[in-house]
């Protein structure tokens, strides 16, 4: 009886060895990544999903006076720590009638929609367009048109137009001051027209007073001469 519980206990402790060792060849089996994580360097591959060149183009209306801080608006809100862009440039012109500005900007790309939205804040926005281009590399391109690519879509381009406000039109006047801007201007011509008529009529009149008073003074002498 006692021997047979030696075997059995025997036996257990083969079988436990036995299962440690199993654990252990386990242990040792290699899991692969899981598909789509980063490759080497932490970077994904610019062909794995589709490059989106970006670009935008909005056209504000603002003050005249105001012309100058809303192009350093723009400015300031492209380039801030939050954006990370810069400035490619930026004109502003106060010599024509009304004045006008331009100014362009590059923004991540991971910020243009929100970019574009803040930008069109900062007037009155008469003009917006957007557009992407799929730029996306073929399997066939090299190295440097892949590196390229990633330089094209990492910013997009922002170009902002500025205009100054025009003035708004004067109200429209009411039928009583219509008629009386009528007569009034009825009045000045009859004015206009006398003192015209005046001119012309004044030199012959002078004329022929001086004749009238030549003539009188001859038939007076006339009269003492002859005894008339």
């Amino acid at each position: 009886m006692k021997s047979v519980r030696r075997m059995a206990v025997s036996l257990m402790v083969a079988g436990l060895a036995l299962a440690a060792c199993g654990g252990d060849d386990d242990a040792g089996i290699e899991v692969e990544e899981p598909i789509g994580a980063p490759q080497e360097g932490g970077a994904y591959d610019v062909t794995a999903g589709p490059s989106v060149s970006k670009a935008a183009s909005i056209d504000l209306e603002v003050a005249r006076d105001e012309l100058g801080d809303a192009a350093q608006a723009v400015v300031d809100l492209a380039t801030s720590p939050k954006v990370g862009g810069f400035l490619v440039s930026s004109i502003v012109d106060l010599d024509d009638e009304h004045g006008s500005g331009a100014i362009v900007v590059e923004v991540p790309s991971a910020r243009f929609e929100q970019s574009v939205v803040e930008l069109s804040a900062i007037g009155e926005l008469t003009r917006q367009e957007m557009s992407g281009a799929d730029v996306t590399p073929t399997a066939a391109s090299t190295k440097e048109e892949r590196a390229s690519v990633r330089a094209d879509v990492a910013y997009a381009s922002i170009d902002v137009g500025l205009t100054a406000r025009r003035p708004p039109p004067p109200p429209e006047k009411s039928p009583v001051e219509r008629a009386l801007a009528t007569a009034k201007s009825i009045s000045l011509a009859i004015a206009s027209g006398a003192i015209v008529a005046a001119g012309a009529v004044l030199p012959v009149g002078a004329v022929a007073l001086v004749l009238y008073v030549a003539w009188t003074r001859d038939a007076r002498r006339l009269r003492v001469r002859f005894g008339a």
